[in-house]
């Protein structure tokens, strides 16, 4: 079992939060906490559709300050897991954006030392599967995210809360 992040766009200013803000009848009572966490729920279980996959929502980890980082979503990925995410990579012809991040992320530039090398990171499975994930990620809030919150009635939920 891996313990990973996944960077999804986080809450802050992103797709995320306008969906939910749109979503919201009566912003006096909301629990953005638990709003927040149904949410993060509901994103993985379309991960896990969209992958064929059981990876198991955690939380979300959420930064004190917003100004260099955002929300992530924790999860476990089991070993079944790992093979639906290499496959979404293949199938979706995503290897050139996870050597972007991969390439992103190890490389120096004015005010970041990174504290892994491309190799490190390729050999720990963990934060492979880390990148592999923020990729996908990416191109589900591009193609299937709305689709997905539409069709599983997410934002009745969220008016729910």
């Amino acid at each position: 079992m891996i313990n990973t992040h996944i960077n999804f766009g986080g809450f802050y200013d992103s797709i995320h939060s306008d969906y939910i803000d749109n979503n919201i009848e009566d912003f006096e009572t909301v629990d953005y906490t638990a709003l927040q966490t149904l949410y993060g729920t509901a994103y993985v279980d379309m991960i896990n559709e969209e992958l064929g996959s059981e990876i198991k929502f955690i939380g979300i980890d959420s930064p004190r300050e917003y100004n260099f980082t955002t929300d992530k979503l924790v999860v476990d990925v089991n070993l079944i897991s790992l093979q639906g995410i290499k496959a979404f990579i293949r199938s979706n012809d995503l290897k050139e954006e996870v050597q972007s991040l991969l390439d992103e992320v190890t490389t120096s530039r004015s005010g970041c030392i990174p504290f892994y090398t491309a190799e490190e990171v390729l050999n720990d499975e963990e934060m492979i599967t880390g990148i592999r994930l923020d990729v996908i990620a990416t191109y589900l809030n591009e193609n299937s995210l709305q689709s997905y919150l539409d069709m599983n009635y997410v934002y009745e939920d969220i008016r729910n809360g």
